[in-house]
């Protein structure tokens, strides 16, 4: 099984005004991450089991089993397993929603670690409804439901923080704008040297700022970007291992598949062999 299981919910599943929730489940395997990305979307993270490192801007903090996490609306954040196996719940709360319910959700601090009791029971309550709202009145719950919970949410753990000062700084904003970029480009034949110059920035004085908030090198979250395309596109579209290489913009076939191994924990071939035969 794929070190990356099922982490594109973020680029292809985005919950609408009506829902105000989004839950999914992932698995992390060996030295797997999620890199450096942002979204509108408040995330909430509870360890189902094993443990992972949350990177939000350039705080880290570790998660064991029945900890949750807060991440703010658009901070930078990565998702790292540090543990052999880990699973955890990912649930993304629709800001328009509580925006409409006269809620502004991006107007409070909450803790970035959050281990009261209540609030993660509160938490799984609003998960088993959102994977049942099949049942009578089960939108409506869930609605009733995720207000609740972040009115608990603020009442226990909200705090004063400075981490919304985060939000207007000039340098995080840079972060996220090459972040983007490798993201957006990642099949074509980017040159570091030249994004650098794109932003009007040293190679190394760039460098020095994206790992500050990342923790990790552009190269890598290109490679990263690359071997996650590379992985939806193995297991949705009938393509070869040589087009996949092709169409993520690696060149040399033989580094691909070294660098997939790396990043997912298995060859392509093989991850292509579960889902076409």
């Amino acid at each position: 099984m794929s070190k990356y299981k099922d982490l594109f919910m973020e680029q292809k599943k985005n919950p609408n005004e009506v829902n105000p929730v989004l839950f999914q489940i992932n698995d992390l395997y060996e030295t797997a991450c999620f890199p450096a990305h942002f979204h509108d979307e408040i995330e909430i993270l509870h360890v189902i089991y094993g443990q992972i490192n949350v990177m939000i801007f350039d705080k880290e903090y570790t998660l064991s089993e029945g900890t949750m996490c807060f991440i703010p609306s658009m901070a930078i954040h990565t998702i790292r397993n540090s543990a052999n196996v880990s699973k955890y719940d990912c649930c993304l709360m629709n800001v328009p929603f509580y925006t409409k319910q006269n809620i502004n959700i991006n107007d409070y601090s909450i803790s970035p670690v959050i281990t009261d009791s209540e609030i993660v029971k509160d938490f799984i309550k609003l998960k088993n409804v959102f994977h049942n709202q099949d049942q009578l009145f089960g939108n409506i719950l869930l609605r009733s439901l995720s207000i609740c919970f972040f009115i608990n949410l603020i009442n226990r753990c909200s705090f004063k923080s400075s981490i919304h000062s985060f939000k207007n700084d000039k340098k995080i904003e840079i972060v996220k704008e090459v972040s983007l970029f490798l993201n957006e480009h990642s099949s074509e034949n980017i040159d570091i040297d030249a994004i650098c110059k794109k932003y009007g920035y040293s190679p190394s004085y760039l460098s020095r700022l994206f790992k500050k908030y990342t923790h990790t090198t552009m190269t890598k979250t290109l490679n990263n970007y690359r071997c996650l395309n590379a992985q939806r596109l193995l297991t949705t579209e009938n393509l070869s291992v040589t087009e996949v290489c092709e169409l993520c913009g690696y060149s040399n076939y033989s580094y691909f598949t070294k660098t997939y191994k790396e990043y997912i924990g298995e060859l392509p071939s093989t991850t292509k062999s579960k889902y076409y035969t």
